[in-house]
């Protein structure tokens, strides 16, 4: 498989569309806001030749030392009016993700990469299989709670929607497995600010009282020197 393409084949795993249909494809009409939003947005077209958007990485959990990080996704090039070449640096040290540069992209692939993430780390911890995750996650977005709001970016503040997702509210494989039912998946956009993209977070808690909370949250964008 070419590496360019890694990228979309993941993100066809999260929308369950036909193998034909890629990134630079426009999104079919039987998609929901969510789906469309999320997935096939047309994210980049405020994002010009070396640019480069910074993420602010936060983790915070009961069992663990907090940790903090950034992701980067940098426009390499300019394709048409919507679409981008891009590449990216997904965390740093140990914690690095090393996805394959993306071209001729419409949408914002932080958010399929920042599920893919958070999924291998739910299949490390409970043994179950990634697939499983991928699929719960994909239908959840079938019924998603979405609500419009206004948010601070930086030192103004942007209208924006936010969609919410609960994929394992009803799914047995996980629900004896404590917290994951109540999982709960957050993502903010405005087309306000460059890449669409201000924030992911997921949230979970035990009955135990223990806590686990990681988000992703756009810092600024960035001109090449």
């Amino acid at each position: 498989m070419r590496q360019d393409r890694i990228l979309k084949t993941l993100l066809m795993t999260f929308i369950a569309l036909a193998p034909s249909l890629t990134a630079a494809d426009q999104p079919p009409p039987d998609l929901n806001r969510a789906q469309e939003l999320v997935f096939l947005g047309e994210h980049l077209r405020q994002t010009h030749q070396g640019q480069t958007l910074i993420y602010d990485f936060t983790s915070h959990a009961s069992d663990a030392p907090d940790k903090t990080d950034e992701v980067k996704m940098t426009v390499t090039a300019v394709v048409d009016e919507a679409r981008r070449d891009l590449s990216f640096e997904f965390l740093s040290g140990p914690e690095r993700l090393n996805f394959p540069d993306a071209r001729a992209y419409r949408g914002n692939p932080i958010a399929v990469q920042f599920l893919e993430r958070d999924i291998r780390d739910m299949a490390r911890r409970t043994g179950t299989p990634i697939a499983h995750f991928r699929n719960r996650i994909r239908k959840s977005f079938t019924d998603p709670q979405i609500s419009t709001t206004r948010v601070a970016v930086g030192d103004k503040l942007v209208d924006a929607t936010e969609i919410t997702v609960i994929p394992f509210a009803q799914d047995p494989t996980v629900a004896k497995l404590d917290g994951y039912a109540g999982k709960e998946y957050l993502f903010v956009y405005s087309d306000q600010v460059p890449g669409d993209l201000i924030r992911i977070r997921t949230r979970m808690s035990s009955a135990d009282g223990s806590a686990r909370e990681e988000e992703l949250r756009f810092r600024r964008a960035s001109d090449a020197p």
